[in-house]
């Protein structure tokens, strides 16, 4: 396998890394033929050669790991795409995009390292235009200049700016139809606001808003002014705090911090405004509950359990009181799923039950909401096929539906969000199931999405969570994926091998064997292979 466009220096430095790497077992030799044909070494792209390398300072986003295949590194992106193969030469060259912001300055620390065998301007582009094709190289954020910032910023790329904008533009037009509103004779409404700070579509309150604006048949719409700011920015902070308004959080493990960081500078700024928290990493039990409570005073609701039905009903009671000084929270003593703060303490009400009935909450994708997005490069986004899992693996929350009965979404709505994530050329489908795999039907599922990228070439890349115990369905989805180019990745969620681990945590009923069986099928997918384990678990150490 050789890479194009190096000169004999070139191929001689690479080779000469391939030598020590095969000395040292790292190295993998294959035939020419084998190589050629090699499904891991896709052709390239015919448009490769129209990429635009943006001009201003660069980055190579990182974490970036390559592995050595057949003499040469190849390297997977988040979203499952698999970019061409480069040699040892031109990945030395690339790296230098770390350090060094400018194409010339790079280009010339590649030079210095290498001598003769460096790359020439016109090669250090060709280089870069797949990588820049798939956000692996982006403009470099000036904003931050060391620690977690510039991490921050570095990792973002441009796809943070450009959301911020779009969504700036976004903000204007609701304001200004808001404003047109009220202007011809319509009632101010108080905001329901969400907040997020990831660069994808907020899959959790999509739904609760999507259901909210159509709960009572639309009198919730009526009332209130529910904003589509899907990704928080601080610069509406002060707008929005002018008047009372009601905010909504989804709290994840990555994202709970900056929650409650906005959280805080809400209340501070517009104390009659009610904030609402759920999300999997917000606390259910009574007990975390009450520190919770202690620990963050900017936290005024906690919704647990899914958010749909609890939320709507929060929002409907909640119109008795938004724009009140000092809200009498009481008012949500009915609504199932709630915990609250009162002058007499925190009331936390009855579990809400379980939604029987998937189809009658709305799509977020069909209904428009997340139509914004429509645009934006690498985007990608979290769909639902079915909810619960059979599972009671201590250490998981799967939406807090565990150990639960599966619900399943209806097959037309699940096909024709497939269809909208193409039509928005969505590089990346991540399905949200705990199981993907253990229905018949998950397999015309991963047959539409294959079909979709074969007429489309979106979405790029497909996957999830498989289902632990069963192959009989997996065998067909690797084979339609992989044969579609749209599975490029194979994922074994081990978590532990130890037995006693397992069974402290409650997945001992989960037979590692049925994982063997799924690892040959990915292999015989030529798929590569990656396996999740959890450290730290209850009942592990060191040892084992």
């Amino acid at each position: 396998m050789e890479a194009v466009g190096l000169n004999e220096n070139q191929r001689e430095s690479s080779s000469k890394l391939a030598r020590q790497l095969l000395r040292r077992n790292r190295l993998e030799v294959r035939s020419s033929e084998q190589s050629a044909h090699d499904p891991m070494s896709p052709p390239r792209k015919k448009d490769a050669f129209d990429v635009t390398i943006p001009e201003g300072p660069l980055v190579l986003r990182t974490p970036c790991s390559f592995r050595v295949r057949g003499g040469m590194f190849e390297t997977v992106s988040h979203n499952g795409i698999r970019l061409p193969v480069i040699s040892s030469v031109q990945l030395l060259a690339l790296s230098q995009l770390v350090e060094h912001a400018q194409n010339s300055d790079a280009l010339s620390a590649h030079r210095a390292s290498v001598g003769d065998a460096a790359l020439n301007e016109k090669q250090f582009l060709e280089l870069l235009r797949p990588f820049v094709d798939h956000r692996f190289v982006v403009r470099r954020v000036e904003k931050a200049s060391s620690g977690a910032d510039l991490s921050n910023a570095i990792l973002s790329g441009n796809s943070k700016e450009e959301t911020h904008q779009l969504f700036r533009r976004n903000a204007v037009a609701q304001d200004e139809a808001e404003a047109a509103r009220v202007a011809a004779g319509g009632r101010k409404r108080p905001k329901v606001i969400p907040v997020a700070f990831d660069m994808c579509p907020p899959a959790g309150l999509g739904a609760v808003i999507a259901y909210a604006k159509v709960y009572e048949n639309g009198a919730l719409e009526e009332f209130y002014d529910f904003r589509t700011d899907w990704v928080w920015d601080p610069k509406r902070l002060e707008a929005f705090t002018a008047e009372p308004a009601i905010y909504l959080f989804t709290n994840y493990l990555w994202s709970h911090q900056e929650c409650i960081q906005v959280s805080e500078q809400i209340k501070e700024l517009s104390p009659d405004s009610i904030t609402i928290h759920g999300g999997p990493d917000t606390p259910k039990y009574e007990n975390d509950q009450h520190r919770y409570f202690a620990e963050f005073p900017s936290v005024d609701v906690i919704i647990r359990g899914e958010g749909e039905v609890a939320g709507a009903e929060a929002l409907s009671k909640l119109r008795e009181v938004i724009g009140n000084p000092q809200p009498d929270l009481s008012v949500l003593e009915s609504v199932k799923g709630a915990t609250y703060r009162t002058p007499e303490g925190i009331v936390r009400n009855p579990d809400q039950d379980r939604i029987k009935d998937l189809d009658l909450l709305p799509s977020a994708y069909l209904t428009g909401l997340f139509d914004n997005y429509i645009g934006l490069d690498d985007l990608f986004v979290i769909l639902e096929t079915n909810r619960g899992c059979p599972y009671g693996c201590t250490f998981c929350d799967w939406g807090s539906a565990t150990a639960s009965k599966i619900r399943k979404f209806g097959m037309e709505r699940v096909v024709a969000e497939l269809e909208w994530a193409s039509g928005a050329k969505v590089a990346s489908v991540s399905i949200a199931d705990a199981n993907f795999g253990i229905f018949e039907r998950d397999v015309d599922i991963a047959k539409t999405a294959a079909e979709l990228k074969n007429a489309s070439g979106f979405p790029r890349g497909f996957g999830g969570n498989y289902a632990k115990n069963t192959v009989k369905y997996l065998r067909p989805i690797i084979d339609v994926l992989a044969a579609g180019n749209i599975l490029t990745l194979g994922t074994l969620s081990l978590q532990s091998m130890d037995e006693n681990t397992l069974d402290v945590i409650n997945r001992a009923n989960i037979k590692t064997e049925k994982y063997d069986a799924l690892a040959v099928e990915m292999r015989n997918s030529e798929l590569p292979l990656t396996v999740e384990l959890m450290m730290g678990l209850p009942g592990s150490s060191c040892r084992r």
